[in-house]
């Protein structure tokens, strides 16, 4: 196990009292009385729990791990500033009018069924309005912010401050360091620079400030849940069947490359199906779901290169390295860092490559909660971009946030399968077979699905 600036007793130690605190707030979240450090101490440690969980795994380096940590410095952040009494006059009672703001972002214009019927519940109206009487009462606070542009920001709670700089000024240049530090890493990338000494002395900074957070907590520990989920061997054995065909993948790989974009790229989707296993072992269907969003973009990422015979194999994605001030606009600090970003995200959002992936896709264009499958991949991928923000998002998430959707690991494991064959037949045209550990993989993904549909029952 790699060594943390704790000791495993003191992490454990640690563990524990995030849990009982998680698991008290979680009992009583629909009660009045949780005051704004409460909500946001939520979306603290019910981050920092699969972070350590990860950690005892000895799956750290887990790209989930840099959206995880992330996400805690954007909460501990707002916890910072909610010191500053102009912001807990004028600002944090806009933290459950937000709510709205952000479900109107996801929901408003989708095809989803379920609004129809009552589960998701939003009024934005009404909350721009809140809004609007905030920033009337306390214009200097707003920072020139106008009330028709709080749809149009991060987090609307800040009102005009920029989030980064609010890390950056509540928490120090190291934390603004290490969170943009960890964007950088989750995106769009060769996964060449990915360099795990970050990772580890990140998770010490972070560790650390969570630790202080929880020996601060003034909120009395409720009662909650005494005892973790017991380890679920069906979920054991079929990511571990998983987890060595890919191994099996990664091996046939390396034997023609040593070094490849495509053998990196596998060894993150190693990592980050470990941590959707300790996800599902411990229930934590919440990090599943906000998994997710890095999960299509992984997928898109791959996918950008899958028909390219030089990108696959090459780490600088198909272009050569020409630091033109073209180029280097938008993404100057990747390259400052060593990280090269796909060329495609320059000219496109990301949003519109993630979409584009989806609509592509040839896998089976059946309803999936009422919705075609475009249609449902793209709700997913809003719904999770919303629970991996530090904003209060979790505490307010509607039940969907905390519920097992088989819909996603299905339609993940088969736009896998999909991608890997199409890679499969661009190394094909260079003599290169990998029909064999597909086969197995493919094999082992439909037990996988199957024990979706268990686990969701």
């Amino acid at each position: 196990m790699v060594k943390a600036f704790f000791s495993v007793k003191q992490l454990q130690e640690l563990y524990k009292a995030l849990y009982q605190t998680y698991s008290g707030l979680k009992a009583h979240k629909g009660e009045a009385g949780l005051n704004f450090k409460d909500k946001l101490a939520f979306e603290m440690f019910a981050f920092s729990l699969p972070l350590l969980e990860d950690y005892f795994d000895n799956n750290l380096y887990s790209l989930q791990n840099y959206a995880r940590i992330k996400t805690i410095i954007e909460a501990s952040s707002l916890l910072s500033v909610s010191n500053e009494e102009s912001f807990a006059h004028v600002n944090v009672p806009l933290l459950e009018p937000q709510q709205a703001i952000l479900d109107y972002r996801v929901y408003i214009g989708s095809k989803a069924p379920f609004i129809d019927n009552g589960q998701i519940k939003f009024n934005a109206e009404q909350a721009l309005k809140s809004f609007s009487e905030a920033i009337k009462k306390d214009g200097n606070y707003s920072y020139g912010m106008a009330p028709d542009s709080v749809n149009d920001v991060k987090v609307p709670l800040l009102l005009g401050r920029n989030l980064e700089s609010n890390i950056r000024t509540f928490l120090g240049y190291i934390y603004d360091g290490i969170y943009l530090r960890s964007g950088e890493f989750i995106h769009l990338i060769n996964y060449e620079g990915l360099d795990n000494k970050y990772l580890l002395s990140f998770f010490n900074d972070v560790t650390r400030m969570v630790n202080k957070v929880q020996e601060e907590y003034a909120f009395e520990t409720l009662p909650g849940e005494s005892e973790e989920a017991e380890t679920d061997k069906s979920v054991q054995n079929v990511y571990s069947d998983e987890i060595m065909a890919l191994k099996a993948l990664l091996k046939k790989i390396q034997a023609h490359y040593k070094k490849s974009f495509l053998g990196s790229a596998l060894s993150e989707l190693i990592k980050m199906e470990e941590s959707a296993k300790n996800d599902l072992l411990h229930k934590r269907y919440y990090d599943l779901n906000g998994l997710f969003r890095l999960q299509m973009e992984f997928l898109t990422n791959v996918y950008l290169s899958s028909s390219s015979y030089a990108r696959l194999i090459n780490y600088r994605l198909g272009q050569e390295k020409d630091e033109t001030p073209e180029r280097e606009g938008k993404f100057m600090a990747f390259r400052r860092n060593g990280i090269d970003p796909n060329p495609a995200w320059e000219n496109d959002s990301l949003t519109d490559l993630v979409k584009s992936l989806f609509a592509s896709s040839q896998v089976n264009d059946s309803l999936y909660e009422g919705m075609n499958k475009a249609d449902y991949l793209y709700l997913r991928y809003k719904e999770s971009k919303n629970l991996v923000r530090g904003s209060g998002y979790l505490f307010y998430a509607t039940d969907r946030a905390f519920v097992f959707h088989k819909s996603d690991m299905i339609l993940f494991d088969e736009l896998l399968l999909e991608l890997l064959k199409s890679i499969s037949d661009t190394l094909q045209a260079n003599s290169i077979s990998l029909a064999l550990e597909i086969e197995a993989l493919g094999k082992i993904l439909i037990r996988k699905n199957a024990l979706a549909e268990i686990i969701a029952s």
